[in-house]
This record gives structure tokens, sequence and C-alpha cells, in this order.
């Protein structure tokens, strides 16, 4: 991990991801580059000549204070982390997932918070929507995370889809040598791969590697966090959904259930 973008906004969440994303760039003397994207309040009325002067520099200051709070939390945390010249902070505005998403391109991995509620309206990532845009994989860590990978045990969500296969393969580089990776299978699916297949691949990269499978309890997301709730892995790696942003938003999706309440870092990819 020599080029890793957080999401940054300031919050407690945010600070908890700028910590990890530290933990896992200081072993390879990567860099670290915290990312506040921020949508301009009203920018779009703020340019119309309807808007009164007084109105526009109003907003402005709003905008302004954002970027200002945001990276006073960033500097608190920065004197903490003891990469120097190695960590930067960047403000961006713009539609915050697009915003994201593009930055994400020139990096190695993007690190964000969960979403908790927490954040301003004008930061609000939706981190499965990065996934879906970015390219790039996307780890999502939980406020109380702590900051010590690679971990011990990682459980990878297989379904044999195409988005599995590229969530795994993401994967590897975050993943202690030695470390125990478990494939999880949910419901009476056949995965187009055989398990057996990937078991062999996981471990001609030198990964204790094991199947289990699960009936689902309820929905494949409860299912998954059922399993990771029994047996505290350090981190689950799933593909992010393969369905339209339109039917997402409608019926929702495991992608956007294990988001909403994983207690673990999550990596995901598209």
């Amino acid at each position: 991990m020599k080029n890793i973008v957080v999401a940054f906004d300031g919050t407690r969440g945010a600070c908890a991801a700028l910590r990890y994303a530290a933990e896992l760039a200081g072993p390879s003397g990567g860099h670290v580059t915290a990312v506040l994207a921020h949508a301009a309040t009203e920018s779009y009325a703020a340019q119309g000549n309807w808007i009164p002067a007084e109105v526009r520099k109003i907003l402005g200051e709003v905008n302004d204070r954002i970027v200002v709070e945001a990276k006073s939390a960033f500097e608190a945390e920065a004197a903490t982390l003891r990469l120097g010249d190695r960590l930067a902070f960047e403000a961006l505005p713009g539609r915050v997932d697009d915003v994201l998403a593009r930055r994400a391109r020139a990096s190695d991995l993007l690190v964000a918070p969960r979403p908790t509620g927490e954040a301003d309206i004008r930061m609000l990532q939706h981190p499965d929507q990065i996934a879906l845009r970015s390219g790039r994989p996307l780890l999502i860590v939980p406020p109380g995370a702590s900051p010590s990978p690679p971990p011990a045990e990682t459980v990878i969500a297989w379904d044999g889809k195409r988005a599995a296969a590229r969530a795994l393969a993401d994967a590897l580089p975050l993943l202690a040598p030695g470390s125990r990776v478990t494939l999880l299978t949910v419901g009476p699916l056949v995965p187009s791969i055989p398990p057996e297949v990937i078991l062999t691949h996981l471990s001609r990269h030198g990964f204790e590697a094991r199947q289990m499978t699960r009936p689902a309890e309820g929905s494949i997301a409860n299912t998954v966090i059922a399993y990771c709730d029994e047996t505290r892995p350090g981190l689950l790696v799933l593909g992010a959904f393969e369905h339209s942003k339109f039917q997402v938003e409608l019926m929702g999706g495991a992608t956007t259930e294990v988001l909403r309440r994983a207690d673990l870092p999550v990596l995901m990819s598209h």
C-alpha cells in the first residue's frame, strides 16, 4: 500500500479511518491523503444574479467553515500519526460520491468511515456507490476499529461472481502471510467456480484457507454478519452489488445492509 486516500470529513469515524490508513501505509513507507469532498452550499444558486450579494457571501463563509473545521480535525490527528510529509490534506468541492470516486482512481485503496448519520449532509458519503464508480477497492472502517492490521483472520463472502473475485484479489495485499482466510458461502448457492479451486488459489498465496457454508438466516447480509459476530474476524471482504443504482435504492441490497450493520472493517470492490 504505497498510496492510500481517506474519505475525511472531520468526524470521529473519519479520524478512525485516517488512523487505520496510517497503520496500513506505515510499514511500506506509503503515503496517505485525507480528502474532504464537500458539496458547496447552494453553489448553483449562489452564482445566480437573483441571489443577493450578501447571501452569496454568507454561503461562501459556510463553505469555508466546513473546510476549516475538517482541516483542524485532520491536523489534530496528523500530529499523532508520525507520517511527516507522507500525510496530506485536500479539500475538493463537488458531488461527494463522484469526487471521491474520481480521486480514488489514482490510489491503491480508498479508506472511508462507516456511515453513522453523524456527517453533515454536505459531506455525506455513500460507500457502496463510491465502490461502484471508482474502480478501486474500498475499505470501510467502523468508529471503534483498532488500527492494527493486518488481520489474523479474514472472511470472504463468496458467491463465485465477478465482483467477489475482484474483491478477493484486492484483499490479498492487506492480509498477513500465513493468516486464516475463510471462504463463506450462504444458502444452497452453487458458485460458478468451485470453492475448492479458490481454496487452492489462496493456499498458493500462503494462507490457511478453509470453506464454510451457512444456511440463510433471513437475508444474506444477516447470515454474513451473524457469522462474523460469532467468529470475530479482523476483516470482511465482499463484492459490491451488481445491481443498478435504481434497484438498490428501491429494494436495498446485501452490500448496503452489511455496511450499515457490520462492526468490523469491510473491504469491497466492484
